[in-house]
């Protein structure tokens, strides 16, 4: 259809519309996403998360390595507080140990 000075102002009345649709989807993409509900997990979940087999993460509870929750004799886990447990563990680099000496080494004034 080809736009004439007839059909003009419903053409650009329509294209305004169209275009606030366009603004509304693009300003919602850039609105921060709600944090999800951290939400509990079963073992079976968890086991998913960390990597490890639903065995090792029997052990590790028996051994109070993993944080858990039990309730009426059930095991109950967090996703934050998983993905904070593996954070512990961060083996450092090489620069940051070289770092970490030199700090430690360089006189105090």
């Amino acid at each position: 259809m080809s736009i004439t000075l007839e059909n003009l102002p419903s053409e650009f009345e329509q294209f305004r519309e169209e275009f606030r649709r366009f603004l509304n989807l693009f300003e919602n993409k850039l609105q921060p996403e709600e944090p999800q509900e951290d939400l509990p997990l079963t073992i079976k979940e968890a086991s998913k998360i960390v990597g490890y087999t639903v065995p090792t993460l029997y052990g590790y509870c028996q051994r109070n390595a993993i944080p858990y929750h039990k309730k009426n004799n059930r095991l109950f886990f967090f996703k934050s507080e998983l993905i904070d447990w593996i954070k512990q563990s961060k083996i450092k680099t090489r620069a940051e140990i070289k770092e970490e000496v030199h700090t430690y080494l360089t006189p105090k004034k």
